[in-house]
């Protein structure tokens, strides 16, 4: 933003660069980045209370210099199943996850240049990102985007130590058939669907249209006293 000299007029430049990333080292002039060093305009560092080893997106303004930073990186995490996975790009793209997910609808995503999966950076190795996620005993996951809309963090099944905040989805119950209590909105004695809880429905023969094979259902509107096979995941840390 410019003022004139009688200050009357204010002209207003507005930048919508960012970077995300692993703060690596920060001062009170600059910020590492990955591997990449910019400088800050004052009080970015104060304000956002930084620190080596935060995940974050900085916004830069017209000039490249840190300007302040995003929340988005560090968004709520969404669960979704994961309906195909494309790793044949080039070198430097990120690769793609088609995932139904909880609005109910299937989306393609993208991945950002650096993913931390099950709570370790990956500096996105494709290969690695992919056989952890077609590995799963399930094809359920959990993700964040950050503020380009590109999944940042992916938590798989296939780890599960729940050491970290970014690593603790795990199997709750095995994969069986269960007697759904819809006064209570429970399978068996086990499984009690919260105001948390995202069901996903899936037709058991699948036809290979996603409207058709794949859809979110409230506990509310599942049809009760009957039995349905079910598995269970949880995002809780064990106990």
């Amino acid at each position: 933003m410019k003022r004139s000299q009688d200050g009357n007029l204010l002209r207003i430049f507005r930048s919508q660069k960012r970077v995300s990333g692993t703060v690596k080292v920060v001062s009170e002039d600059e910020i590492t980045i990955d591997d990449e060093t910019y400088e800050l305009l004052p009080g970015v560092v104060t304000k956002a209370n930084l620190k080596a080893g935060d995940e974050i997106t900085l916004l830069l303004d017209i000039n490249g210099k840190g300007a302040g930073t995003s929340d988005s990186v560090s968004g709520d995490w969404s669960f979704g199943l994961v309906l195909g996975v494309d790793a044949d790009r080039g070198m430097d793209a990120g690769m793609k996850l088609k995932i139904f997910t909880e609005n109910d609808t299937d989306v393609i995503y993208e991945t950002a240049k650096n993913v931390i999966l099950d709570g370790r950076k990956t500096e996105n190795s494709k290969n690695v990102i992919k056989t952890r996620i077609e590995s799963q005993i399930a094809p359920i996951l959990r993700y964040k985007l950050n503020a380009e809309g590109k999944i940042s963090h992916i938590d798989t099944l296939q780890t599960d130590t729940g050491d970290s905040k970014n690593d603790t989805l795990f199997q709750m119950n095995d994969k069986a058939q269960r007697y759904y209590n819809a006064s209570f909105y429970t399978f068996g004695q086990e499984i009690n669907c919260g105001n948390n809880t995202v069901v996903f429905q899936i037709n058991p023969t699948l036809t290979g249209e996603i409207s058709e094979d794949y859809r979110i259902v409230s506990p509310g509107n599942i049809t009760g006293d009957k039995v349905y096979t079910i598995e269970s995941f949880t995002d809780s840390k064990r106990i």
